[in-house]
């Protein structure tokens, strides 16, 4: 089932495959044969730009720094999740087409999602940093011997160095399509219409966790995840900021491939759950992601629910916005999702600003303006105010209407109040999707639900250790 050899030679430069790998299955390398995934646990989420646990944050940024670059990280991340979407429109109308053959002009810097973990690989352990991306499928890590790497602190992971590392043999039935190196290894790839990608063999080992439930580490054995060798992409480091410390990406999407199946065990629910703080909130506390038993709500927890349509990612659908309690009156297939797969609303927890297409902007921005227009507050670039005074907290209520259930964001959550200015978090989409983003989430448990397909929310104290 595997290679013979656990760390033969490497596979060579410009070997390129499409982004799919293997189920993860238990209890295959006798070396791990006792150990089993736990049935709950809860893992810090690690805001990249404001928590002091970030291995990028900097004391000396203001928080007006710190909002900048979480605007900034958010066009990249929309631009990168829109180039995924992109490509199922692409498989879609070109059957032959397996995968996007045309790239834009590359952008700075990755750093593709605003939260991290933190976890460690391997026999013995190596402490690691991954992003955690609701939109991935395949966790992926910089390894040893890469051809082209990005800059990483501490350096690749040392595979060889681990008791439990094993590479996939590309006969493995779940190395789908059959793509292999010159050692016969399963082939994974990764490509973004922006340039960036990442490519490697498909591996597995032991990841080891911190959870706040238990106090104490948990063990995930043998989770499949890409050992990236040919990595065209960078997280850093921003400006003047520390080096780069994120070694790939944590996948949390709905794949077969990705963490949150991989840790799925047979006894209980798809599931995940989090709660965060709002990110520049005095003496805040940490947030936290949630799984299996873990994920369940406290009792008397007043959930609403909508339908959950994960494919790619977490889609929802989205009806109607109000603005102070009056409907905008949107055309019914504003955020509908086309045959093709193109269009719909998704719900995002990597990208911190809210996106919704232009159709639904414009009317929305048009009413705000007016509703500030009375406090003769002038708009500051396309999307800020002028702040009256330090207490000015006269903030118009905006709801998203879901099917079946409403979602009503803090006012504060939606406008961002930053020194002498309000900045409005919600952005127009560039292309035709749109992402509820993690800033105005801020504040409300989130509980994804994927074996009953559905999404239940409620207003919260993020601040409380039970969320």
């Amino acid at each position: 089932m595997f290679a013979k050899s656990r760390h033969g030679t490497l596979v060579s430069a410009g070997c390129w495959v499409l982004l799919l790998v293997s189920l993860f299955i238990v209890n295959i390398d006798d070396s791990s044969a006792t150990m089993e995934t736990p049935k709950g646990f809860s893992l810090e989420l690690i805001q990249k730009f404001s928590s002091k646990a970030s291995p990028m944050y900097q004391a000396n940024l203001t928080d007006k720094k710190r909002y900048d670059y979480m605007i900034n990280l958010s066009h990249k991340r929309s631009f990168r999740l829109g180039s995924k979407s992109l490509y199922q429109v692409m498989k879609y109308t070109n059957r032959t087409q397996t995968h996007p053959t045309f790239a834009t002009p590359p952008v700075f810097t990755t750093l593709d999602s605003i939260f991290m973990i933190s976890l460690k690989v391997g026999t013995p352990p190596v402490p690691l940093y991954l992003d955690l991306d609701t939109g991935s499928y395949l966790s992926w890590i910089q390894c040893s011997g890469c051809l082209r790497c990005f800059d990483i602190k501490n350096g690749p992971y040392e595979y060889f160095k681990s008791n439990t590392f094993e590479w996939v043999h590309c006969d493995h039935p779940l190395c789908i399509p059959k793509k292999c190196s010159s050692e016969q290894k399963c082939v994974y790839e990764n490509r973004y219409l922006d340039g960036d990608r990442t490519s490697g063999i498909l591996s597995k080992d032991n990841f080891l966790m911190y959870s706040k439930s238990t106090r104490a580490e948990v063990t995930v054995p043998n989770m499949y995840f890409g050992c990236g060798l040919n990595n065209v992409i960078s997280f850093g480091p921003i400006m003047d900021g520390p080096l780069n410390d994120i070694s790939g990406i944590l996948a949390m999407g709905d794949g077969p491939q990705s963490f949150l199946s991989q840790i799925h065990p047979s006894d209980s629910r798809r599931r995940f759950s989090y709660c965060i703080n709002h990110w520049n909130r005095p003496n805040k506390t940490k947030s936290f992601l949630k799984f299996g038993v873990d994920a369940i709500p406290p009792r008397g927890s007043n959930l609403k629910t909508t339908p959950l349509n994960p494919d790619v990612y977490y889609y929802v659908n989205l009806i109607d916005i109000s603005f102070q309690g009056v409907r905008l009156r949107l055309p019914p297939n504003t955020f509908q999702r086309r045959p093709d797969g193109s269009g719909g609303f998704f719900v995002d927890t990597g990208t911190p600003v809210t996106y919704i297409v232009r159709s639904a902007y414009n009317p929305l921005k048009a009413r705000i303006n007016q509703f500030f227009s009375k406090f003769k507050l002038q708009p500051q670039g396309n999307y800020c105010y002028s702040l009256p005074s330090a207490g000015f907290r006269n903030f118009p209520s905006v709801t998203f209407h879901f099917e079946g259930a409403d979602f009503n964001p803090w006012p504060e959550a939606i406008f961002e109040v930053l020194h002498d200015r309000f900045c409005l978090n919600i952005h127009p989409a560039d292309g035709n999707e749109g992402i509820l983003g993690s800033l105005i989430q801020s504040d409300h448990l989130f509980l994804h639900d994927l074996e009953s397909k559905e999404l239940h929310f409620t207003r919260a104290d993020c601040r409380r250790d039970n969320y």
